[in-house]
């Protein structure tokens, strides 16, 4: 079933395949839109992953339909979604809306294709300052600069909420050993070793080890930063650009971790492990630390690890300083995007229905619900949700780990997470009613904003297809060679000698005169 996949979408590529970098080259873009509003009730349909389960009666979208004079359709078709949906676009039956994640690899070249060949009005001729004043006002944050095509902004993007991966560590366990919480490289080495060796669950026997870890090298790869290097690229000492994988900070990292997973602080042959693996050993307190996801999660990484052992106390680690300050490291605060169709009747009315899904008031809704039926403010403006009136309205409002249904508006939340504006840029403004675990949830987002450092480039589109597939085939190399590394498969030097031959017969080269040209200072 996956090869058939995989050969859809070459299918599919093959048809659309026209790079962003082509698409910027120039040409006349120009487009005729009809910026008129009718009193005529329009019918619109909408595209996005999972939106066709949502396709049923509510009293968010009733209230959006009527404000707004359209009849909503929501569509999608799950996990094929993006190669759906464009099949379906290159076969004429385009959505009116539709949401798409522009820079995923194996699409760049078809969201390039729908611009190219008009099917999409650029957002930015659209909205003003004037007619739609929080619209205009996201799409030319600095936080979305660098997205534009040929000048114009095509799309709007998604939002996301702060930075929120971050360490558990199992708070009782500390307390036993009499330790405190790490702060630099060589006090969470000594936490590791202590979990490993010194009984920290008290049963009188050797069966527990330090941190939890699997084949994703991803979360293990964030430690890095404290070793000094700058993620994505940066120049050496004679001015050429190189991926911080062949920098000598990254070395030093590996050799860190090969020392730690030679001592069995670390999961033995982990590389052989599923995620799923990694965090059940963390709730089956085999292991005293996890590197995963926050906020949101930390509810249920709270209720797996109490369901297991009701005694266990959960916490929340800072990344551990080295010769440089501990940190974790982000692409950019977005993910997927909607766009409005040339064919689309009366685009303006989609662009003023997005531009309210922008406001303070829509932002509210389309996340929490109606104001005075789903939720209230109380007198510091916190939110307060109604879970009586949540429930009647079905899935669309999700249930936590506690069984409660905390979760966003399940359509509304495709328009992104809550957020303000700061010096033109816009800054996460979540309200601390949908964690079940508040203190865990606001921790993790401290801690992971703390020293947030972003890829250089911080967004890769402009970059064209052929550097996204390149590059991709060469973080597998080094993810792979790292792991081989650490886990003592090969030598450190050998490993890094074989990992730079690797990158360079997947087109290393090409990556970096792409980078040079594109940033010639």
């Amino acid at each position: 079933m996956k090869k058939r996949k995989r050969t859809a979408a070459a299918l599919l590529l093959a048809a659309l395949t026209v790079a962003f970098t082509g698409c910027t080259g120039g040409g006349d873009l120009s487009i005729d839109i009809d910026r008129t509003i009718s009193d005529q009730k329009l019918d619109y349909t909408l595209f996005a992953n999972e939106m066709a389960v949502r396709d049923k009666p509510n009293r968010v979208v009733d209230k959006w339909e009527e404000m707004f004079n359209v009849d909503f359709h929501f569509e999608g078709s799950g996990a094929d979604w993006m190669e759906t949906l464009s099949l379906r676009i290159n076969a004429d039956d385009m959505p009116d809306m539709f949401f798409f994640v522009p820079n995923d690899t194996n699409y760049m070249s078809a969201y390039s294709n729908f611009v190219d060949k008009q099917l999409i009005i650029p957002i930015s001729d659209l909205a003003t300052p004037e007619d739609t004043p929080n619209l205009y006002t996201l799409i030319n944050s600095k936080e979305f600069e660098d997205l534009k095509i040929n000048g114009k902004m095509y799309f709007v993007p998604s939002f996301t909420s702060d930075f929120n991966n971050c360490i558990y560590v199992r708070q009782d366990w500390l307390d036993n050993l009499n330790m405190k919480a790490p702060e630099t490289i060589g006090e969470f080495e000594a936490m590791l070793k202590a979990f490993t060796e010194d009984d920290p669950d008290g049963n009188g026997r050797n069966d527990t080890y330090g941190m939890s870890a699997s084949k994703v090298f991803e979360w293990l790869s964030y430690f890095r930063i404290s070793f000094g290097c700058q993620p994505g690229w940066s120049k050496d000492e004679n001015g050429q650009w190189q991926l911080d994988a062949f920098t000598d900070n990254y070395r030093d990292f590996l050799i860190w971790l090969r020392g730690l997973y030679e001592k069995g602080y670390i999961k033995n042959e982990f590389y052989l492990y599923d995620e799923t693996d990694a965090l059940n050993d963390f709730y089956n307190g085999k292991c005293g630390v996890m590197l995963y996801n926050g906020a949101r999660a930390t509810g249920g990484v709270a209720y797996n690890m109490r369901r297991l052992n009701k005694d266990a106390v959960l916490s929340i680690l800072p990344m551990p300083d080295g010769v440089a300050q501990g940190g974790y490291t982000t692409n950019g605060n977005w993910w997927g995007c909607w766009s409005i169709a040339y064919s689309a009747k009366e685009p303006m009315r989609l662009a003023k229905f997005l531009d309210y899904m922008l406001s303070e008031e829509g932002m509210k809704e389309r996340l929490y619900g109606l104001e005075g039926i789903h939720y209230t403010e109380d007198a510091n403006g916190s939110i307060v949700l109604n879970f009586e009136e949540r429930l009647k309205e079905g899935s669309f409002f999700g249930a936590t780990d506690d069984g409660m249904p905390r979760d966003y508006f399940a359509i509304g939340s495709y328009f992104g997470a809550p957020y303000r504006m700061e010096n033109g840029t816009p800054v996460n403004d979540t309200d601390s009613c949908i964690y079940s675990e508040p203190e865990l949830a606001e921790l993790s987002i401290r801690y992971a904003n703390e020293n947030l450092i972003r890829f250089f480039p911080r967004d890769t589109m402009m970059l064209g297809v052929e550097y996204a597939k390149t590059y991709s085939k060469v973080a597998d190399r080094i993810y792979t060679y790292s792991i081989r590394i650490v886990s003592g498969t090969v030598g450190v030097d050998e490993g890094l000698k074989s990992m730079k031959a690797a990158a360079d017969s997947d087109g290393y080269a090409k990556l970096q005169q792409i980078i040079r040209d594109t940033y010639p200072d």
